[in-house]
This record gives C-alpha cells, structure tokens and sequence, in this order.
C-alpha cells in the first residue's frame, strides 16, 4: 500500500467520511447535537481553529484521539525513562512543557510518537464498532498471500486512521502561513514532516495476521485480516529513528535541506531536527531541568541507566543520574509567539496532561 495514495487535500476533508454522524430524524435533534458538539469542542484546549471544525464535523472521534494521546504520552515516557531527558509532562496545554520550543530531536519524537498514537487508536476505534463513519479495513488483498486463503475477517482500519490523523493533526501547521525561508516555516516543516513518519511508522509495522477454522484442527479455511502491531514494537521502531535523527535547515527556498550538504535527504520514515538538543546536565529552570545528582543505588539483579552503568545489591554503585521534570512555564505568556511555533503536542492536547493519562 502506497503512502501518497493515501494524501488528501485538508480542504476536502469530507471525503474520508467525517460528516457522518448518528442518524438525527428531526431539526430538534439535529439544533441539539450541533450544540452538543459545540461545547465539547469549543471545551478542548490546544485546537486550532482548523481542529475546531473538524471537532464539531467528528466529535465522536475525540475520545479516541484522546486515547491516542495518552498511548503516546506513556509510550514516550517508558522509552525514555531511563534517558536524561524522561518526558516528563506538566498539567498545562503544552502538556511537555517548555522543552516542546526547542526544535530538537526529542521534540521530533514527542511528534511522531503522538501521531502515531492517533493512528493507532483511531484505526482500532473503527474495527470495533466505536466510530459511526468507518468500520472494518477495506485494505486490498496482499499479492503474497495463498490463493486458497480468504481475504477478510475484521482487520484495523489503517486507511480510515491514516487519513483522519492527518487532516487532524496536520491542519494545525497546514492553516499558518510563515515567511518562505523563515526560522517559523522551518518549524512547521519539521513538525510536518515528523508527524508524517509517525504515521508511516504504524503502517510500517502494521502485518498481516490469520486464522485457522476447522473440525479438530483440521484447517480447512483460513481467513487472514491487516493487524495493528502493539504498540510498544511502535515506539520501539520509532526510538530507532530517533537515535538516528537527521539535523536539518530550511533553505530560502522554504524547503528542509541537510545542514551538512555532504549527506542526502532523510526519508519520510525518518526524524528530523533543526536545533541540537540541551545538555540536561545543566541546571535549566527555564526548560525545567534539575541537573544532576548523585544517586545510590541497591537494587536486585542489575540495574540500568543510559550511560551503561550498572548497580547490583552486591556492587553498589554510585552514579550520576540526570533527572529532568517539566516545570511550569512563568514567562509563557511573553513568549504565546514561539509557543504557536511549537504546535503544543500537535493539537492532541485536547485535555490537559492529567486528564488524557486517565482517558
């Protein structure tokens, strides 16, 4: 299945079927859901304006990227939990806090691993039933597959998730226009650009699953079905990408370029940066970064952490361990600019850091 196939333009968003909604037989009905669905959208932070709409055309699909939200966020934390950045989240629209204005390879993560999350929660909402405008996938029969094998069963909607997590996420940068060649374009082409390789991310990983049917195990028809990969071989897949992150720049032609022009192109699978990240064993109020300190630790069996040092209850060790918590941000409103730059969490903060991890 091809990527570009999958592209929609944002303006034609009706297209993937996100006008559908419950049937409603009268006007009454109809004045009451547009209502309702007017206050839980207008009731969510870090929509744009773009997001807005698409809320109200689709807001029985918020409880979804509302999940989503929170598979990324506790995805990200278990990757980098025992990094000196840990994506720690604070209880504000930023939801990461000030670390989200650095253009860095960690915020290239925060965006994919959070698109990725959408896709994945919104194409498992529309195999089971929960979303009235898809169901289950209607991908094409892989050309590998047996003849004999039937082409079926109720496999995740990757499709439906693809689409809808773009129109969604991306409309947010799509809706701005910047200077070409611009520090703020650059931003919104990287972000753009990460948030597409998170997509990409979950199809990549995504496999075809099958099952035998049969009298005693005799297999007499097999019935195979696309799957959703869990979601940690996702994050773990997107890890990869991110140790492997290229640093990039914006051209005056207001496209992204290799900073060093001795290397090519990254792909769409690929992460990208415009800043190299902070050292995080600075103390950084202003970033929320504590520095570090020296821990010591007894623990059975051994324990790890990033700069491969080991600690056992027979060898206690001490080490220098980095901690990093997101703090509340006091300058925020000086800087509401470079925080639009930043797209807080992609417009998936649609609740604040607290409620999404209980969704």
């Amino acid at each position: 299945m091809s990527i570009h196939s999958l592209y929609f333009p944002l303006d034609r968003f009706r297209n993937i079927g996100l006008q559908h909604f419950p049937q409603l037989e009268t006007a009454q009905m109809i004045e009451t859901y547009d209502v309702a669905a007017s206050s839980i959208c207008h009731g969510l932070k870090g929509l744009s304006q773009g997001q807005g709409k698409l809320c109200q055309l689709s807001v029985d699909h918020m409880p979804s990227v509302a999940k989503g939200a929170k598979f990324g966020i506790l995805e990200c934390q278990h990757q980098f939990h025992d990094r000196r950045w840990n994506c720690s989240t604070i209880s504000d629209e930023s939801v990461f806090g000030p670390m989200l204005r650095i253009a860095s390879r960690e915020t290239a993560f925060v965006h994919a691993i959070s698109a990725a999350g959408v896709v994945y929660s919104i194409s498992r909402s529309c195999r089971d039933g929960q979303l009235s405008s898809c169901g289950c996938s209607r991908s094409s029969r892989p050309r590998d597959l047996k003849r004999d094998w039937i082409w079926g069963g109720c496999g995740d909607n990757l499709e439906y998730g693809y689409k809808f997590t773009q129109a969604f996420v991306d409309v947010k940068e799509r809706e701005r226009s910047f200077k070409r060649g611009s520090r703020e374009q650059g931003r919104s082409l990287m972000n753009l650009h990460n948030n597409e390789a998170g997509r990409r991310a979950v199809i990549k990983r995504s496999k075809v699953t099958c099952k035998c049917h049969g009298v005693s195990g005799s297999c007499s028809l097999i019935t195979c079905w696309q799957q959703l990969a869990s979601f940690r071989e996702i994050g773990d897949f997107l890890l990869d990408k991110y140790d492997g992150a290229t640093e990039v720049r914006v051209n005056r032609r207001g496209r992204l370029s290799m900073r060093d022009p001795r290397f090519s192109l990254p792909t769409a699978n690929d992460l990208v940066y415009l800043d190299e990240s902070p050292n995080y064993c600075l103390p950084n109020e202003t970033l929320g970064s504590l520095g570090k300190t020296s821990l010591f630790k007894i623990l059975k069996g051994h324990s790890k952490v990033h700069t491969g040092e080991f600690a056992t209850e027979h060898h206690p060790v001490w080490m220098d361990v980095i901690f990093f918590v997101a703090v509340e941000d006091t300058t925020r409103k000086k800087q509401q600019l470079e925080n639009d730059a930043s797209a807080n969490f992609i417009g998936v903060a649609t609740l604040n850091a607290k409620l999404v991890l209980k969704a």
